[in-house]
């Protein structure tokens, strides 16, 4: 929560006025609009991976890479139905989730081609529609847990530290806001210390800025 020391950001008085006028509207999930097209592996590997040593199939986040155009037509999409806030195609963009792919060195890169592109999108909604369309940085739960043990003979076991989420979150969201979103996002978060761990990072690079968990 901000406090009464800590500036506020246009973004945020912005954001504040449109939900004091009226019901905001957000974007739809993009994972199903990638489904409905079935890629290809060589698709997901585009021309920057083709000799990757692991499949990219399911790889969405590295889609901002590979297929920026198509990232971009869906958040289009999304704005032409009424959509005031789009954000950026990072649910797994954190080197947890990469790392089932190989891929944690793009992590950076990943991140801020995802804010660009939703940038982008942004800019053109605004100007073909006339109103404001805000971007967020989207934080995921990624694909760890930190209140199971993933080996049933384990149960003290932990496939990850809390410590490794906060290193994890600290790099995409440096890599976000170097593009500038207007706010960070965290998605579908069922555990309140991985939660604790995205909100702590965003904060670093957002203090003014507003933050909204789902």
């Amino acid at each position: 929560m901000l406090t009464a020391t800590q500036p506020l950001s246009p973004a945020y008085a912005e954001l504040t006025r449109l939900f004091e006028q009226r019901i905001a509207i957000i974007e739809g999930p993009k994972g199903t609009m990638v489904q409905a097209r079935q890629l290809s592996e060589s698709d997901f590997r585009g021309r920057c991976f083709c000799g990757h040593p692991h499949d990219l199939t399911g790889d969405n986040d590295i889609l901002c890479l590979t297929q920026p155009h198509l990232i971009e037509e869906f958040q289009r999409a999304f704005i032409e139905a009424g959509a005031d806030l789009v954000s950026t195609n990072t649910f797994n963009g954190t080197r947890i989730s990469q790392s089932d792919y190989q891929t944690e060195s793009y992590v950076a890169d990943i991140n801020r081609a995802a804010a660009q592109i939703c940038t982008r999108a942004a800019r053109w909604g605004e100007a073909q529609f006339g109103r404001r369309i805000f971007v967020a940085g989207a934080l995921g739960p990624t694909n760890r847990t930190l209140s199971l043990s993933p080996d049933v003979n384990r149960p003290d076991f932990r496939a990850v530290t809390f410590d490794q989420l906060v290193a994890a979150y600290y790099e995409q969201a440096r890599a976000l806001v170097e593009a500038a979103p207007r706010f960070f996002w965290s998605k579908h978060f069922r555990h309140p210390q991985r939660q604790g761990g995205a909100v702590r990072q965003s904060r670093i690079f957002s203090t003014n800025c507003p933050r909204a968990c789902r």
